[in-house]
């Protein structure tokens, strides 16, 4: 399931040089990219959370309401931005783990759509650089579909499957870089 995850992100940013066909109104073309970019910066935490959350349920099986919710806000306040005072909201966050169905339907897989995320950022940086091999290497990694390791799939596709902190940090500055390129349009 990862390929089909890192398949679809990719697509979804090797799309955003034609999405003029659909946003006509350059003002609106410029502000549908600055969200999509700012919604990956958005969500890579929220995944972490809920992995990390996740974890911690199946690790301490006995827990209670209290300690859940607790401990959601935990991770809640260790990912996510200081930048929002949350003071006086910390019951609705500490809840925010309720409306998640993938919590309950589909254990463990949220962390599936960091793995692609990240993966699909160095493809389309690779891209940016050189869109022909990158779409080579986007087909050949498509024409392994499960049949080997997301390892292999990545190494098929040209990027490497690190998730590290200088690995995040330089993906974030490319999508730092990108965003200051659309707000100088």
């Amino acid at each position: 399931m990862e390929a089909a995850e890192l398949a679809s992100m990719t697509m979804e940013l090797f799309s955003l040089d034609y999405w003029d066909t659909f946003y006509t109104n350059k003002d609106n073309l410029k502000q549908a990219k600055i969200d999509f970019f700012e919604n990956i910066i958005k969500y890579l935490p929220a995944m972490v959370i809920v992995d990390q959350f996740q974890h911690w349920m199946y690790e301490n099986p006995n827990h209670t309401i209290q300690e859940r919710n607790d401990t959601y806000l935990k991770l809640y306040k260790t990912y996510q931005s200081s930048v929002v005072n949350i003071n006086g909201y910390e019951h609705w966050i500490s809840t925010g783990w309720l409306p998640i169905l993938h919590i309950f339907e589909v254990p463990f897989y949220y962390v599936e759509y960091a793995i692609a995320q990240i993966g699909a950022l160095n493809m389309y940086k690779q891209y940016k650089e050189n869109p022909k091999e990158a779409l080579q290497n986007y087909k050949k990694a498509l024409s392994l579909g499960s049949s080997k390791s997301l390892k292999e799939v990545y190494e098929a596709a040209g990027i490497r499957f690190d998730f590290s902190e200088d690995t995040i940090k330089n993906l974030m500055l490319f999508v730092e870089k990108e965003l200051e390129l659309l707000e100088g349009l």
